[in-house]
């Protein structure tokens, strides 16, 4: 037996169980509870022989070779199957019980490593069971030695009076093994500490790499989506700087008109590439401040004989950049629109847009003017075709409402985001 110790060890290292196990503690649990009940196994049997041929007592013979069989088996069930927190929960309550028998069984002598012992189980249960379990043994065993010792107090004291040499060896080979064990125990949770801790290191090392390569990664595709976005944005103001230059040779008032509304579109567009370049964030647009950059152009755009006033209401502040295109076209032609046709002999003239977001995804807009209509859109226009195109795209349906004291448009957008 003692010839194959090594090799059971080994093969412990290659044991598809304890390699099975991620986590450091329970790979230290399994570690303590599969040497020591190895190691208890040989001391037990050494020691059951011992007391075999020295003749000490048929008691502490038996009780000691029932130690040996316990821990045996303890060990073979957990080199075969694995459970450590089973075997050892089976262990320590067997154990506990033993011990306990041990003191209120004998009565002719002294229980001097009983407490030692118990204090080893209790060790012993924390460092393989948790915290849970290894309390609730040590709270068994502290109950059990302090009622034996409140009722056996001054009988104890004076069969120590009585003891013989040949019980004091029993008992500080049994010590040395209480003390063995607590001390392999204690070694060992120090070994698991400082690997738990190197590996928190490289861990903590590893992440604060990662998270630099990260941001280091993040910043250079932050750059590039700005200068994609500034590109796209200078290329869209050389198509209008075509478009003018083309519409210069128009002589015709009405394709003029179409030339200087395309113009219109494609700068509502480069506006949008032209904020997210601008923003700290490249995934929406602060609408507050786009809405009114692009009423400003377009007020500008389309001169009228008095200032045209805007008002934009709204509680939100950014907006995802897959709707804000076609919800900036919609607001693109409503504006145009109502700057030809319904500012003519308006004296203020005011535009009101009002944003609002019903659920996370359905949203409601609200547009209108105060002007007087002088000429009525055909319905068949590119820009009322274009209006409800760009409304089915954001999933939403609109209204649209003449009186005398101006026009109004009710959008309702479902699954906006979408």
């Amino acid at each position: 037996m003692l010839f194959n110790v090594k090799v059971l060890c080994k093969n412990k290292l290659n044991n598809k169980h304890y390699h099975r196990i991620d986590n450091i503690f329970e790979k230290n649990a399994y570690l303590i509870a599969f040497r020591l009940t190895l190691f208890l196994s040989i001391s037990t049997f050494l020691l059951s022989i011992y007391l075999f041929f020295v003749n000490i007592g048929f008691i502490n013979f038996l009780l000691t070779f029932i130690g040996f069989l316990l821990s045996s088996s303890a060990f073979l069930l957990l080199y075969f199957t694995g459970k450590h927190r089973s075997v050892m929960l089976f262990f320590n309550i067997i154990f506990c019980l033993v011990v306990s028998y041990s003191l209120y069984s004998v009565s002719n002598r002294p229980r001097v490593v009983e407490g030692l012992w118990m204090m080893t189980n209790s060790f012993l249960a924390f460092a393989t069971l948790g915290r849970k379990w290894g309390t609730i043994i040590t709270v068994s065993n502290a109950l059990v030695l302090a009622s034996f010792f409140l009722l056996f107090y001054n009988d104890q004291i004076k069969l120590l009076h009585e003891v013989e040499f040949k019980n004091i060896i029993s008992y500080v080979i049994n010590i040395l093994i209480c003390f063995t064990f607590l001390f392999y125990v204690n070694w060992q949770s120090i070994i698991t500490n400082n690997k738990a801790q190197k590996n928190l290191d490289n861990n903590r090392t590893f992440l604060e790499n990662q998270f630099d390569l990260i941001n280091k990664q993040n910043e250079e595709k932050t750059i590039l989506l700005k200068e994609i976005h500034h590109r796209v944005k200078n290329n869209l103001q050389v198509i209008v700087s075509l478009l003018r230059l083309q519409s210069q040779e128009i002589a015709d008032k009405k394709s003029k008109d179409v030339f200087k509304e395309a113009v219109s579109r494609v700068i509502t567009m480069s506006l949008i590439h032209e904020k997210i370049y601008k923003s700290e964030t490249l995934s929406s647009v602060d609408i507050n401040d786009y809405f009114k950059s692009l009423a400003d152009h377009l007020i500008l755009n389309y001169p009228t004989q008095n200032k045209v006033d805007f008002k934009f209401i709204t509680k939100i502040k950014q907006m995802d950049l897959k709707p804000i295109v076609p919800l900036a076209l919609i607001f693109n032609e409503l504006v145009s629109n109502s700057i030809k046709y319904a500012f003519v002999e308006t004296k203020i003239p005011l535009i009101k847009l009002e944003l609002v977001q019903l659920t996370d995804k359905d949203y409601e807009l609200f547009y209108s003017d105060n002007g007087k209509w002088r000429d009525e859109i055909a319905e068949n226009s590119f820009g009322l075709k274009l209006i409800d195109t760009l409304c089915e795209q954001l999933n939403g349906t609109y209204q649209l409402e003449k009186k005398n004291d101006g026009t109004f448009y009710s959008f309702y957008f479902e699954d906006f985001n979408s």
